[in-house]
């Protein structure tokens, strides 16, 4: 286990300093922040700080707005972020008001699976860690994603790997040595690391599809997450 952690340190899944963690203070504010910090194009990939005049497209969006907030926000309760992930990860799971995610995602234009990875980055960001994975239920990990990390990454462990990370944001690294016992996890968490399609902190993992942490600067400037992501739904 020793060896693992070494080895695993090299890729920064394990800090060098304990200070090198995301924040844990990020939340949705009222501006729209994603633009500012990603260069986001303009189309609402992750509709969390847009405005419309449309009053029902504008209660839409401050629908998915708090539950994005709830899901994110490392100061929510646990029951709260549960039920809000819940309601962003189980096909017509509907809220209070009769609303489903991928509904509300279908009028305001976006697509439900890159507003759910958007989601995941922003709880790697916060330092989220889940206290379950995601129900039985929940959508597994879309077939765009799997087949890019087959081509990306290889085929047999690192898709079921991905499917694994996909399904427990935050999942402890040595979870998925526990699952694979003799198979090279290290070496695949590495290329899952230097593809950007997972990104961890203190060894817990999140498939965020991409991070813009690891780009160069001249790369950032001009970085869209949504447009980066190829998937059609």
């Amino acid at each position: 286990m020793d060896q693992l952690t070494s080895e695993l340190s090299e890729t920064g899944f394990v800090p060098d300093s304990p200070w090198a963690f995301p924040p844990l203070e990020v939340e949705f504010s009222e501006q729209d922040d994603d633009e500012e910090s990603f260069d986001e194009d303009s189309r609402p990939a992750a509709p969390v700080n847009v405005d419309f005049d449309d009053p029902i497209s504008d209660h839409l969006v401050k629908v998915l707005r708090r539950r994005a907030r709830d899901a994110c926000n490392v100061n929510s309760p646990d029951k709260v972020r549960l039920e809000a992930i819940d309601w962003m990860f189980i096909p017509g799971q509907c809220d209070e008001e009769g609303l489903d995610f991928e509904h509300v995602c279908m009028a305001l234009e976006s697509r439900p699976t890159v507003v759910r990875v958007r989601a995941v980055l922003q709880m790697w960001k916060a330092g989220v860690i889940l206290s379950r994975p995601l129900p039985q239920q929940a959508t597994a990990l879309p077939l765009d994603l799997e087949s890019e990390v087959a081509a990306r990454v290889g085929f047999g462990l690192p898709v079921k790997i991905a499917r694994i990370i996909w399904s427990w944001p935050s999942i402890h690294a040595f979870d998925i040595v526990d699952r694979f016992p003799g198979e090279d996890v290290a070496g695949v968490l590495r290329r899952f690391d230097a593809s950007g399609l997972v990104a961890a902190a203190h060894m817990r993992l999140y498939f965020v599809a991409r991070n813009p942490d690891i780009l160069p600067a001249n790369l950032l400037r001009t970085f869209s997450f949504a447009k980066s992501i190829h998937v059609v739904y």
